[in-house]
């Protein structure tokens, strides 16, 4: 799914390429540079589909043995 969302990213970039050509002036450049930030911002955002593993305590409810003394000697 991740390759995906780099293949739409690649292809927002070449559309936004192609638009900074069509349009080589001042106001077509700040229309690039508006679209290119928030392309580039909604890329770094997580998506939905990310994976967040749960912490290995949750299966069980336990913790491990030594987790609680290691605290309290601190």
């Amino acid at each position: 799914m991740e390759l995906f969302y780099d293949l739409v990213f690649v292809f927002s970039v070449s559309q936004l390429s192609h638009h900074l050509l069509e349009h080589l002036d001042w106001r077509g450049a700040a229309e690039t540079a508006v679209l290119l930030v928030a392309s580039v911002s909604r890329r770094r955002v997580p998506s939905m589909t990310t994976y967040v593993p749960a912490s290995p305590h949750h299966a069980t409810g336990r913790t491990p043995a030594g987790a609680h003394t290691a605290t309290a000697a601190a």
